[in-house]
């Protein structure tokens, strides 16, 4: 029972993220790329909802109380996606075509193999390697559903602060969001979400090295294979860097977008990958703003 419920909640949240960004997707995506969606809709939902989530935040208005008006927005850009571009929607759902099956099977593998420590474990435990910043994710999402900025402790204040100054809210929003919207304590999602956010970047992981690198199927799918094994990695998510997976997402997403972009457009200044690489990097800035600079000065070069 406790393995099952970590799954379905695992699985809920992955819903969650995909129904946000789907609409977003499909309306800002280019043509050639309309087939990744799937890929960019986790990331561009958690962009939505942290934007969504900064102006509620600003005012002290938690998840608790909006959670479920945000829901409206996405599935009005789903409606409205489907309608223009409803001749190439099939594209959007390329990734459950037998040729990515395997991609998807390797991920859903990888995803069960570093959960095992904590899905094994008593319901909504909270584990790490030793490392604290899942108390203090846990901590500032609880406080994000729903905040009191009179009556809470000083270090609440502290804490905000910090957030306020490094842009780590997507983060911290993603887990009270979540929480919110399940009727969950914020800690008892966090491994779940450091275990997610691991695995949704593996596809970019894909996609570069297939389109970019021009790799074959095969081979672009045991690199994937193998940076699912990455100890660097893994050592991340067991330390609980939730800002870190999440700022590496859209990192990874950013090169894929500007790579082929300087790959395959003649002219770049008027490529239709912009409003989708201003999502990424809207994401980036707000999740981990510590790989901006590491990303942009090697492409601006």
């Amino acid at each position: 029972m406790i393995i099952l419920n970590f799954i379905l909640f695992s699985f809920a949240i992955l819903l969650l993220l995909i129904f946000l960004g789907i609409g977003i997707a499909i309306l800002v995506l280019p043509h050639d790329k309309l087939k990744y969606s799937l890929f960019f809709a986790p990331f561009f939902g958690l962009s939505y909802g942290t934007f969504i989530g900064w102006i509620f935040f600003v005012n002290s208005i938690g998840t608790d109380r909006y959670v479920y008006a945000t829901l409206i927005i996405p599935f009005i850009a789903l409606i409205v996606g489907i309608y223009l571009r409803k001749k190439d929607i099939n594209e959007v759902f390329r990734p459950f075509h037998k040729k990515n099956l395997i991609l998807l099977g390797i991920c859903a593998c990888l995803f069960l193999f570093i959960s095992l420590p904590y899905s094994t474990l008593p319901e909504f435990s909270t584990i790490t390697l030793g490392n604290n910043d899942i108390i203090d994710y846990a901590f500032v999402s609880k406080f994000l559903m729903q905040p009191d900025f009179h009556s809470a402790p000083q270090v609440v204040f502290e804490r905000n602060n910090y957030m306020l100054t490094n842009q780590y809210f997507s983060a911290y929003f993603v887990g009270s969001y979540s929480a919110s919207l399940f009727g969950v304590e914020a800690y008892s999602l966090e491994n779940i979400l450091n275990y997610l956010f691991f695995i949704l970047i593996l596809p970019f992981i894909y996609l570069i090295a297939h389109e970019i690198f021009r790799c074959k199927n095969k081979v672009a799918l045991l690199i994937t294979f193998l940076v699912g094994l990455n100890f660097n990695l893994i050592f991340i998510t067991y330390q609980g860097f939730l800002g870190q997976l999440i700022g590496t997402g859209f990192f990874l997403g950013i090169s894929f977008l500007m790579l082929d972009g300087m790959e395959n457009r003649p002219l770049f200044s008027q490529t239709k990958l912009y409003p989708a690489l201003a999502i990424m990097v809207y994401g980036l800035v707000m999740s981990y703003c510590t790989l901006v600079p590491i990303i942009f000065i090697p492409f601006f070069v």
